[in-house]
């Protein structure tokens, strides 16, 4: 309704219950909120970063990386990029991936 201020919703108008979410502003009054990051997530712009559709990349930094749960995010991203490619989930569509890490085999 006009004027009651922020809320979630699920389908059915009741209020929903967040979880893994990025909620600018942080959880609003009436919902449940569970593991959610109210600071700036660092998004890049929609874009071509592989696969079928455009996505939003996390850039460096980023809050949503790393923030995810293992339990009950896909097996790969929106690009088809194996999940999780740190030791948690990223939320969101997008898996960030360190290219800046080097790994050397074969040194003990």
């Amino acid at each position: 309704a006009a004027g009651s201020g922020p809320e979630i919703k699920n389908g059915s108008g009741a209020s929903a219950i967040a979880s893994y979410s990025v909620i600018a502003g942080g959880c609003p009054a009436g919902t449940t909120c569970d593991n959610t990051i109210d600071t700036d997530p660092l998004l890049d712009v929609l874009a071509d970063n592989g696969g079928f559709t455009r996505t939003i990349a996390l850039l460096l930094g980023s809050t949503a990386v790393d923030a995810g749960s293992n339990g009950t995010c896909p097996a790969a991203d929106q690009r088809g990029v194996a999940r999780p490619q740190g030791p948690l989930c990223d939320i969101g569509a997008y898996e960030w991936i360190d290219t800046d890490t080097i790994f050397v085999d074969g040194f003990d």
